[in-house]
């Protein structure tokens, strides 16, 4: 692959970093009608220092949600021991039996695991916490 081919190739990847190697490369005969196997694919984009990982997960929060949990952080922030005593902590997991609903992967660069391009958003189901008064 030319040194034009490779530009191309990271601009589809950039656009497009979800995508499988698969899906990558039929993008790439589109945009350049040069026919090429997807071992090629991955071969230049690990020339290029870009890899297929599994993305880090972040929770899928609006930014109403964001800025109330900052609030409530902030509100407790001087909280003692003894006040963080009395709160009570509960969650819920979910099980999928059948279905892979895992994360997927993504095309990435070394040190941009946390760019927000290269993270999948989560949803928690259930959960709670109570703030309980024991006396103390």
């Amino acid at each position: 692959m030319t040194n034009k081919n490779q530009k191309i190739l990271k601009t589809i990847v950039k656009n497009n970093n979800k995508k499988s190697a698969e899906q990558i490369r039929k993008k790439f005969i589109e945009k350049t009608n040069i026919e090429v196997s997807t071992k090629t694919i991955r071969r230049n984009l690990h020339e290029m220092q870009i890899f297929s990982r599994i993305p880090a997960q972040k929770p899928l929060l609006s930014d109403q949600q964001r800025e109330q949990r900052l609030k409530w952080c902030i509100d407790r922030r001087d909280w003692t021991v003894r006040k963080w005593r009395s709160v009570i902590w509960s969650d819920e997991s979910r099980f999928t039996i059948f279905k892979n609903d895992g994360p997927g992967r993504v095309w990435r660069t070394p040190g941009t695991r946390f760019n927000i391009e290269n993270m999948v958003p989560t949803v928690k189901f259930g959960g709670a916490f109570l703030v309980k008064d024991w006396g103390h």
